[in-house]
C-alpha cells in the first residue's frame, strides 16, 4: 500500500481518526487477511500477524480476541478489531447485494458483516445457500424451521413495511464436549439472522451443537480444531481454523440470489408454519390463538365457560 511521504496513514478508532503509529507503518500493511487489533488495556495497535508473534489468540463471542503471552510472562490482553481508512477494504461496500459472501475467515475470524434492509413500501425475495448440514438449524424464534431443499438452499422475503432485514458475518461461540479430554472446547462460528415479514429467524448454533463433539483430527464436516501440519497422519498439510476451533476454509463462503425489488402493496408473505393474522396485522404461528380480550381469555373460551355455567345452573334447579 503506497503512502504519501509526508502524510501518515489514517487510522479510525470509533469516532476518532488518528495517524497510524510509526512502528506499524514500518511493518506489513493491514489487509483483509491481516487486520488491525487494538489492546483495550494498553491502547497499543498492531496487525494480527504482529500480535501473533508474541501472543496466543483465543476468540471471544463478541468478536474480540484474548491475547495470552507465549512466554508466560505479562498479562493477557483483550484485542478489538479496528478499521483503517485506506484503499483496501474488508468487503466491497459498493455491492449491497453480492452473489457470494465470505461469512467467516479462518485468518481473522469475524468479517465485515453484510447487512441489507429494503426501503418502506418495497420487498425482495432472497435465496441463500449455506453448508447443507447447517441449514436445518435455521429457524424462527418459535422454533419453526425455515426449510431448505436438502442441499442447504432456502428462501425468504424481506419486507420493508415490516422492518425486515438480513445480517450475516458476526460471530458466536458454542462449547462442545471433547470425549478425549473430558472437558469442553469452544468453537467460533458465523452468525446469520434475518426477519421474514416480521418473524425473526437465525441459525441456531446451540441446537446444532446439541449432539456434536470435538475430536482432534476430525475434519470431515468442515469444522473442528486447528490442526497443525504433520500432526494427523491422514492430513499431513493440517487444517487451518481460527483460534482453537472454528469452521474450515471450505465452509467460509455462502451464496445468495436476490430477486427484483417490488412494491409491497400493503401485502405480507408469511413463511411455512405461519399465517397472516388480520387482528394483529402480522405473521403468527399457525394455530396460535390471537383473539384475546383484556383479561387474556379468548372468545372461544368465554363461550365454553358460558355453556358450562348454564349446565350447572340447570342441574342445580332440578335438584331444588
Amino acid at each position: 500500500m503506497w503512502e504519501h511521504p509526508s502524510l501518515p496513514t489514517l487510522l479510525q478508532i470509533g469516532p476518532e481518526v488518528q495517524a497510524l503509529p510509526d512502528a506499524m507503518r514500518r511493518g506489513p500493511s493491514p489487509s483483509a487477511g491481516n487486520p488491525l487489533y487494538r489492546s483495550l488495556e494498553t491502547s497499543e495497535t498492531q496487525t494480527l500477524t504482529a500480535w501473533e508473534s508474541g501472543y496466543v489468540m483465543q476468540p471471544n463471542p463478541d468478536g474480540t480476541l484474548t491475547a495470552i503471552p507465549k512466554n508466560g510472562w505479562g498479562i493477557s490482553l483483550t484485542l478489538t478489531p479496528i478499521q483503517t481508512m485506506a484503499s483496501e477494504t474488508f468487503r466491497d461496500e459498493t455491492d449491497p447485494k453480492p452473489s457470494t459472501f465470505e461469512w467467516f475467515n479462518v485468518d481473522t475470524g469475524a468479517v465485515a458483516p453484510l447487512s441489507f434492509a429494503p426501503a418502506a413500501g418495497k420487498k425482495i425475495d432472497v435465496t441463500i445457500t449455506i453448508p447443507h448440514y447447517f441449514a436445518p438449524f435455521v429457524e424462527s424464534d418459535d422454533g419453526v424451521s425455515i426449510g431448505d431443499n436438502g442441499s442447504g438452499t432456502f428462501s425468504f422475503t424481506l419486507n420493508g413495511d415490516a422492518n425486515d432485514s438480513l445480517t450475516i458475518g458476526n460471530t458466536t461461540s458454542v462449547a462442545l464436549p471433547d470425549p478425549n479430554t473430558g472437558t469442553t472446547a469452544s468453537i467460533l462460528l458465523p452468525t446469520l439472522t434475518f426477519q421474514h415479514s416480521g418473524v425473526p429467524y437465525s441459525l441456531n448454533w446451540s441446537k446444532w451443537g446439541a449432539d456434536k463433539k470435538m475430536v482432534f483430527g476430525a475434519y470431515a464436516h468442515g469444522w473442528g480444531y486447528n490442526i497443525p501440519q504433520n500432526t494427523v497422519s491422514t492430513l499431513s498439510g493440517g487444517k487451518k481454523a481460527f483460534g482453537t476451533a472454528s469452521l474450515y476454509e471450505e465452509n467460509t463462503t455462502i451464496h445468495l440470489t436476490w430477486g427484483s425489488e417490488k412494491d409491497t402493496n400493503g401485502e405480507q408473505d408469511c413463511s411455512a408454519g405461519y399465517e397472516w393474522d388480520t387482528t394483529t396485522n402480522k405473521c403468527v404461528k399457525e394455530g396460535a390463538d390471537t383473539d384475546e380480550d383484556e383479561d387474556g381469555l379468548d372468545l372461544e373460551k368465554y363461550a365454553q365457560y358460558g355453556l358450562i355455567g348454564l349446565i350447572v345452573i340447570g342441574a342445580l334447579s332440578m335438584l331444588g
